[in-house]
């Protein structure tokens, strides 16, 4: 009887990794494993270091849509320069372009880091914040999200705001309303403001730029700490 490999992304996605994977001798089992226990930033290192793969704008689409549930068609093209040279400035337009006029080998490395240049999604953050209690709602969508989930940070779609809120989920195990008291002194050093109708923190740029990745940072650190320090245990 063949083997079923359990699936982690989408099927056009598994079969060339565990093809990249039967490169290295293992048994079926041991790809299996291999494929479950592999974090999506060595997965995207494998996809698009295979020879099976054209690195273009629907296969990184393809990618990113299935890996990270992000839809680049509603991302917001932040990178003002490259919106300047396109007729039609939509996010696989401004992909397209850069991988026509920056003659190279795409890794994943690099296509990660062109994300962060065009739309500002780091998707080595996204990889290191999955199973954390936190969801992103950023970009119009939701871009990680578990029923078990303590905290949402929101994000606008030009990413100049953000908000933090308690999910309903940390209201059912800790009995509070809203967002724990040990949150508090940290979020207001940040310049957070307190909104006790919504129940929330706020914060928006005074320049209207973008929020700093190192703000970003200290925000998830932030609620990180807490949730491993007192909330662990609810997830």
């Amino acid at each position: 009887m063949a083997y079923s490999f359990s699936l982690k992304y989408h099927p056009s996605i598994d079969q060339i990794i565990i093809h990249t994977l039967k490169k290295e001798g293992l048994d079926e089992i041991s790809l299996d494993s291999r494929l479950k226990n592999m974090s999506k930033i060595e997965a995207m290192d494998r996809y698009f270091d295979s020879e099976e793969i054209q690195v273009n704008t629907e296969s990184i689409a393809h990618f990113v849509h299935h890996a990270f549930y992000i839809d680049l068609d509603k991302a917001y093209l932040l990178d003002k320069e490259t919106s300047a040279k396109l007729e039609d400035p939509s996010p696989k337009a401004a992909i397209t372009w850069c991988l026509s006029n920056h003659q190279q080998e795409w890794t994943g490395e690099q296509i990660r880091a062109l994300l962060i240049k065009l739309f500002g999604i780091n998707t080595n953050g996204l990889a290191f914040l999955e199973n954390k209690g936190i969801s992103l709602y950023s970009k119009k969508q939701w871009i990680l999200r578990q029923d078990s989930d303590l905290f949402i940070v929101s994000t606008g779609a030009n990413d100049i705001d953000v908000y933090i809120i308690a999910t309903d989920f940390f209201k059912l195990k800790t009995g509070l309303d809203g967002l724990p008291e040990s949150l508090h002194e940290n979020l207001n050093s940040l310049g957070f403001t307190y909104d006790h109708e919504k129940m929330c923190y706020y914060y928006c740029t005074s320049d209207n730029q973008p929020v700093p990745d190192a703000f970003k940072k200290q925000v998830l650190d932030s609620l990180i700490e807490v949730i491993n320090t007192k909330y662990s245990h609810a997830m």
